[in-house]
This record gives structure tokens, sequence and C-alpha cells, in this order.
């Protein structure tokens, strides 16, 4: 049996405050702030209703659509029984609403407004068919900051004590510094304005430099690798908290918060190492790598990047190839090409450094590959070890021959 439906869905506008330079509030308004939709015929669409969208924030947004599922209905595609589907259009663009696909509405400067129209679609068919209550869902405008595309970088700070062949670099929650270097086996802490706060040992039976790359986790533990093979899970007070991984040669470290994994790149093998954040249990090694010298993830995705001697190649966890992107070449400026990949970090926004050991420069791309902008490193070094870009877009890089750790602002 086929009814008219009724429903008022109401408009969640949440305010955010986002993590950058200086804490700005990112939220919106939205007019009208509630939506009774009214009657419609099974499976028809009701008559579009216009909303206005301010962004209120200090900051440009990209706005969203999201909606959630009734008590008795499910949010569909297409109507059926018991769901419900929906659109949005702002001219000429249109989209199906879903709760597992989010709609992009809008890109919005501060201040600036937007209107776009809203549509409901009845199910075909109600189940039971005495359902005569209102039937109540919510349409939720998220707002998250968009991306400030920074091409130029200056040198700001040089750290030299404490870090003999440092051959990793990273930052934690609070802005400290950690560099593990291989001339002593030592980790070194410091403080954000470059300040040294500790310094400890890592265990070291074999007698030579043994000390990779190192990375900082959300659960909020240090992971390291080493060309002994073991990859360690460190306290920022320096205990060593769990051991895993088995072979030899690893180099690089990169943390998947997204899925809980950690991934090592392994020169000497030409592979990467996958292995559990939670136990440090190791996968099968993902094989068939170029002198694979460097590894980051995308922390919005997981997406990992791996890159080998003059490109660099983006998977998905399950190590499906979605990109391979940079050309080898020595010419100044480089202009994207790439000497040797030595280092690759990614920035909150999804866009990928890479550190060119061979023409001592580091280039930006975006996500997708296509390049942005590069600049040289500072002074006459042969040997960039390892790069970090923290959520600040501040750009760390180490320097093995000179002992050197080096921080890049954005301008």
């Amino acid at each position: 049996m086929k009814k008219n439906i009724k429903s008022f869905l109401v408009l969640l506008v949440p305010f955010l405050i986002c993590a950058s330079e200086a804490l700005a509030l990112v939220g919106v308004n939205i007019t009208p702030g509630n939506w009774n939709v009214g009657s419609g015929g099974a499976g028809t669409w009701v008559t579009p209703s216009t909303f206005t969208i301010e962004n209120i924030g200090t900051d440009a947004v990209k706005a969203k659509i999201r909606a959630t599922d009734t008590q008795n209905w499910v949010l569909a595609d297409s109507p059926g029984l018991n769901a419900y589907s929906m659109s949005w259009e702002i001219s000429p663009n249109t989209g199906n609403i879903s709760t597992a696909n989010t709609s992009f509405v809008s890109s919005l400067a501060a201040g600036s407004k937007t209107a776009f129209n809203l549509r409901f679609r009845s199910p075909t068919a109600i189940t039971p068919v005495t359902l005569t209550d209102v039937q109540y869902s919510s349409v939720t405008i998220v707002v998250e900051p968009l991306p400030i595309i920074t091409t130029t970088y200056a040198l700001v700070k040089t750290i030299s004590s404490y870090i003999t062949k440092p051959r990793g670099v990273t930052t934690d929650s609070d802005g400290n510094i950690y560099v593990s270097a291989s001339g002593d086996n030592w980790i070194s802490k410091f403080s954000p304005a470059g300040d040294g706060l500790a310094s400890w040992p890592i265990p070291n039976p074999y007698g030579f430099p043994i000390l990779g790359g190192i990375a900082f986790s959300k659960d909020g533990y240090l992971y390291l690798a080493s060309n002994t093979g073991a990859i360690r899970k460190i306290s920022t007070a320096g205990n060593i908290v769990l051991t895993g991984g088995t072979s030899s040669g690893a180099e690089a470290v990169a943390i998947d918060d997204v899925n809980g994994l950690v991934y090592s790149a392994n020169p000497s093998n030409n592979w990467v190492e996958t292995l559990t954040k939670s136990s440090l249990a190791r996968s099968p090694v993902w094989a068939g790598f170029n002198d694979p010298r460097a590894v980051a993830v995308d922390p919005n995705t997981g997406d990992v990047y791996i890159g080998e001697m003059c490109d660099v190649r983006k998977y998905t966890k399950d190590h499906t190839l979605l990109k391979t992107f940079g050309s080898c070449g020595t010419s100044y400026p480089p202009n994207g090409r790439l000497g040797q990949v030595g280092a690759l970090s990614v920035d909150k926004y999804g866009y990928v450094y890479v550190a060119d050991r061979n023409n001592w420069y580091i280039h930006k791309f975006d996500p997708d590959g296509n390049f942005v902008s590069e600049w040289p490193v500072s002074g006459s070094y042969s040997n960039i070890s390892a790069m970090h870009v923290d959520n600040r877009g501040y750009v760390f890089i180490t320097l093995y021959d000179n002992s050197l750790l080096q921080v890049y602002e954005p301008r």
C-alpha cells in the first residue's frame, strides 16, 4: 500500500575550531534553520526549498551536507520500501545526499554567502501501513578549513646539538621535536623553539649505526625504524614499550592512524613492510620496488606514498596503485624533476613533499601528483636523510652529512 507521507527535517549547524597557526573559528549560519518538507506522494519529489549558507568564521571553508536516518526509514540513493532520498542543487551542479558519501556543497570565503536548494523524495512504500506519526530526520551542514596552498618557504631555524648523523625527524601533538641520530644511536627531544629537552640512547649490541626514521602517532607514541630490522614503539619519555619487525635494512617509517598500521621502507631488500600499530605484528612484505628509501601516509585517507629512485607511487592500504608521479632530472631549477627521492611527508591537507637528495630541493605536489612548488635546501649539503611536515605547515629536514636539522616556515 502506498500513501502520502510528511517529514520534518532539522538543519543542524556545528561550529568547529580548526587547528591552524592561530586558532580560528570555523562555522556557518544557515537560513532557515528548520525545514518542514510537507506531504508528498509515494516516490515523488517534493518542491525544492531554498537555503542560504553564510561563512561566519575567519577561515575559508568547504561546506558539506550530510543527512541522518529517521527512526522508521533509511536514506538511500533512490526511494523504496521504508527508504527515502534527498538531493541538493547549486546551479548548475546537483547531487544526491547520502550518509556514506557526503556531498560537497560549496567553498566559501570568510564572510561570503551562497544559496542552494534541497529536495526530499518520499518512500515508494511504507511499513507498517498504519504509520501516521510525523517522521523526523536531520540534515547537517559540516564545515572544514580549506587548504592554504603555500608556495614559498623560508629557513627560520637550524639545530646542530645532539644530532650526529640524523636519520629521522618528527613532532608530537605539543610541537616538540624528535630527532633520531645514527652517529651515536640516540634520540634527542627539543622544544618547539628548538631548545634541548632530553636525549636517550637506544640499546645497540651490534657496534654499528642502527637508527633510521622516526614518526609520531596519535596514540601518543614514537615509532622508530632501524637497519637491524627492529621497529620500536617508544614513549615520549624514551621508554621502549614494544619491539617488532624482523628484516634488516629498514630506513624510513610512517604511521597510518586511519587504519592502525605502521610502514617501514627497506631499500636493502627493495620492499616495504606493513605492521599493526597495536602489536607490531608483520604482514607479508610488500615487494617489487626499486630502492624504496621513503614512505609517507596521507593522514586523512590512509593512502600510502612510496619513494623510489626518481618517482613517487601512491597506493591504497590494500596495495592498489593509484598514481605515479615525478620524473628524473638534474637541471636547476628542477621544476619538479627528481634526482633521487630521499624522504617524503604528507601534510594535513594531503599535499606531498618530496626531499630530493641529488638536486638538494624540496618539491611540493598536490594529492593527485601535480607539481605545486619547490625550493632549494639552504647551504651546500649532500644528503637529505629525513623530512617531516607538522600541522602548521612547517617543514623539518635532517642533513646527514652535516649533522643538522633545518626548519622551514611557510610564507
